[in-house]
């Protein structure tokens, strides 16, 4: 019983040390990046990756553009980049803003809001 635990213990780390590989892989390949970070999240395992994603997510910020892709990969970039507190606008006119020396967002009031 012992070594069905320890062995499973190491099987489960052995593949999480191999999705964390798989993340610094594909990390210059933004839509393959977004779409594994969207397929770990899924999955409901991301809890155990969160420093990694989180470092992921910065560097597709940095390299944000806002060119002619689908809306797929649009999503696919919104979604992931808003829930981890990066400022993403609904329109398209973005361009990546430096505020006070850091990338991410801070919370701003809706002024048209009424």
């Amino acid at each position: 019983m012992q070594e069905t635990k320890a062995l499973k213990a190491k099987q489960l780390e052995e593949l999480k040390e191999e999705v964390r590989k798989e993340l610094l892989a594909v990390v210059d390949k933004s839509l393959e990046l977004l779409d594994f970070i969207d397929a770990i999240q899924c999955l409901g395992v991301a809890y155990h990756f969160e420093e990694e994603i989180e470092n992921a997510l910065q560097k597709v910020y940095d390299n944000y553009r806002n060119d002619d892709f689908d809306l797929y990969y649009t999503s696919l970039q919104f979604r992931p980049l808003r829930q981890h507190g990066f400022f993403i606008p609904c329109d398209e006119t973005y361009v990546p803003q430096v505020l006070g020396g850091s990338q991410m967002a801070q919370p701003q009031a809706f002024s048209n809001v009424g």
